[in-house]
C-alpha cells in the first residue's frame, strides 16, 4: 500500500510542475488568415480590449496572440477599381447579378459583336 500511494504522490507532484508550464505554452495562439474573396487587399486591424492597435495585416498575414486578453478585428475592404482590371471586374459583376441577367447580358454582347461586325463588312 505504501508503494502504490508514493506512486500516486510522485505523479501527482509531477503533473502539479508539468500543467503549469503547458498551460504557459498554450497562452499564444496563432491565427493565418486566408483570402476566398475576389476583393484581394483587404486589410485586417486588430485592436486590445482597450481600444489599443496591436497590429494592421493582409488576408495572407498571420498574427500571434495571447489567449488571456480580448481582441477586436476590423476588416477594412479596398475600394474596387472596376477597370484595373476589367476581367476580374466582370467576373466579380457575374458573381452578384442574378443568373438570368448574366445571360441576357452575354447575349446583348454577342448580338452586339455580330451587329457590328455586319457593319463593318456592309453586310446590312
Amino acid at each position: 500500500m505504501k508503494s502504490t500511494s508514493s506512486i500516486l504522490l510522485l505523479t501527482l507532484l509531477f503533473s502539479m510542475i508539468l500543467c503549469p508550464a503547458a498551460m504557459a505554452a498554450e497562452d499564444d495562439i496563432k491565427i493565418t488568415f486566408t483570402d476566398l474573396d475576389f476583393n484581394k487587399n483587404t486589410e485586417i486591424i486588430v485592436y486590445d480590449g482597450t481600444g489599443e492597435l496591436i497590429k494592421e495585416t493582409n488576408t495572407s498575414g498571420t498574427i500571434s496572440l495571447n489567449s488571456s486578453y480580448s481582441y477586436l478585428f476590423v476588416f477594412k475592404p479596398s475600394e474596387q477599381t472596376w477597370f484595373q482590371n476589367p476581367l476580374n471586374s466582370l467576373e466579380f459583376l457575374s458573381v452578384q447579378m442574378p443568373t438570368y441577367i448574366a445571360y441576357a447580358l452575354w447575349f446583348a454582347v454577342i448580338l452586339g459583336s455580330i451587329v457590328i461586325v455586319g457593319r463593318i463588312f456592309k453586310v446590312w
